[in-house]
């Protein structure tokens, strides 16, 4: 656990949202703080006097409003709903 930036973290989309997951090792979910504001996913985290601090911008279809965040053995997981008129939608030809 350290702030140099060496975590091991992943954003994926998928059909329906975003997908984060960032390594925190030792840390617990009182300890950790993840937000989106303006635009962008802020996650931080202090432990016995350090500090991590990782933000990443979110693309503007994502309903941050409804995301959701664990943590379980060292990985916080996020998830970012896309928003419904986003979503891709097949359009009827006629």
């Amino acid at each position: 656990f350290n702030g140099s930036g060496s975590k091991v973290f992943s954003f994926e989309e998928k059909d329906d949202g975003y997908l984060v997951n960032l390594e925190m090792a030792g840390v617990d979910k009182k300890q950790c703080k993840a937000e989106v504001k303006e635009g962008f996913l802020r996650v931080s985290a202090k432990r016995e006097g350090r500090s991590f601090n990782y933000t990443a911008s979110i693309p503007r279809d994502a309903a941050a409003a409804l995301a959701k965040a664990t943590i379980k053995n060292g990985l916080l997981t996020i998830v970012i709903p896309k928003v419904e008129s986003a979503k891709s939608q097949l359009i009827q030809i006629s």
